[in-house]
C-alpha cells in the first residue's frame, strides 16, 4: 500500500459524505469514507496500529458510492479493501458438500431452505448446498487465498449451475468462475411499496425509496466489526419507510432490514410461498 494513496481522501473536506450510507446512516463524522481512509493512513504512519487500521478499513461497505462522485477519482473501495486485506484477522471458509441431485444446486445462505421449491417451479432436481459465510466472501479481500478457495469451489460445484439469493454469493460465484443465476430472475420477489436497490447484485423493477443509499447494513466484514453502526443504517431504512413495505432481489439483505423492523419481501418468500 502506498502512503500517497490515501493521504489525498484523508485531507479531502469529506466531499463523498452524502454518499455514504455508513455516513448517512449513522449521523456520524466518524464513520465517513474521509475518516476511514485517514484511519488506514495513520496506520501506515505507525501512530495508530494495524488492527485500529483495519477497524477504520472494516467501516466500508464496498458499495463504491464514494469513488463515483469522486472529482479526482479515488478508488476508495480498492484501497479500503487492499487495507482490510493486510491488516485482517485471518478467516477460513468451511465448505459444505452438496446435497442431492440436478444441474442446478441452490446456495442456501440463510436459514430458509428453498431448494425443494425451486425444484417444484423448475420440475427437475436440484441440489442444495448450505453455506453460513456466504461461499467465503470475505475471503475476496485476500485475493491470494481467494485463489485456492475458488479452486475448491469449482471442484464441488463444476458442471452445475449455482442459484444464488444474495449479491455476497454471486460476487463469489462470479471470482470463481462458477456458471450462475441469481433467484431474483427466477423468481422476484411480491410488489412492495418501495424497491431496495442494493448495493451490488441484479435490480427489480419498481420506485426506489426517495432519499435512499444502497447499503442496508448487511455487509461484510462492516457487519461483524461494527454491528452497533450496521444495526443503525438499517434502522434508517425503518424510519424512512415509516412502516411502508419494502421489496428487495437480495436475501442478505433482506434479513439485516428484517431485524431493523422493516415489513420486506425477497425472492425466497415469494419462492416459498408460492408452493407453501
Amino acid at each position: 500500500m502506498k502512503r500517497a494513496d490515501f493521504e489525498t481522501c484523508a485531507y479531502c473536506p469529506k466531499l463523498c459524505r452524502h454518499v455514504c450510507p455508513v455516513a448517512v446512516g449513522t449521523a456520524r463524522e466518524s464513520t465517513t469514507p474521509t475518516a476511514m481512509m485517514t484511519g488506514a493512513l495513520l496506520a501506515l504512519d505507525g501512530i495508530v496500529t494495524p488492527a485500529e487500521g483495519y477497524a477504520s478499513a472494516a467501516l466500508c461497505t464496498s458499495c463504491g458510492a464514494c469513488t463515483e462522485v469522486c472529482l479526482l477519482d479515488q478508488p476508495v473501495r480498492d484501497l479500503l479493501a487492499e487495507a482490510r486485506g493486510a491488516w485482517g484477522p485471518r478467516v477460513e471458509s468451511l465448505l459444505g458438500t452438496v446435497e442431492g441431485t440436478g444441474t442446478w444446486v441452490a446456495v442456501e445462505c440463510d436459514e430458509r431452505r428453498w431448494s425443494e421449491a425451486l425444484a417444484k417451479k423448475r420440475g427437475g432436481a436440484v441440489a442444495r448446498f448450505r453455506t453460513t459465510d456466504h461461499l467465503g466472501a470475505r475471503l475476496l479481500d485476500h485475493p491470494a487465498r481467494f485463489a485456492t478457495h475458488a479452486s475448491a469451489l469449482r471442484d464441488r460445484l463444476a458442471g452445475r449451475t449455482v442459484i444464488v439469493s444474495c449479491h455476497a454469493c454471486e460476487r463469489v460465484a462470479r471470482e470463481a468462475g462458477l456458471v450462475h443465476e441469481h433467484l431474483s430472475k427466477l423468481q422476484p420477489p411480491e410488489s412492495a411499496d418501495w424497491v431496495h436497490q442494493p448495493c451490488h447484485g441484479p435490480r427489480i423493477d419498481g420506485a426506489p425509496l426517495p432519499g435512499a443509499t444502497a447499503c442496508c447494513g448487511a455487509a461484510e466484514p462492516f457487519a461483524s466489526v461494527h454491528p452497533e453502526a450496521a444495526a443503525e443504517v438499517a434502522r434508517w431504512w425503518e424510519r424512512a419507510l415509516a412502516g411502508a413495505s419494502l421489496a428487495t432481489p437480495d436475501t442478505r439483505c433482506g434479513v439485516a432490514l428484517r431485524k431493523a423492523g422493516v415489513a420486506l419481501r425477497d425472492p425466497v418468500d415469494a419462492l416459498l410461498a408460492s408452493f407453501a
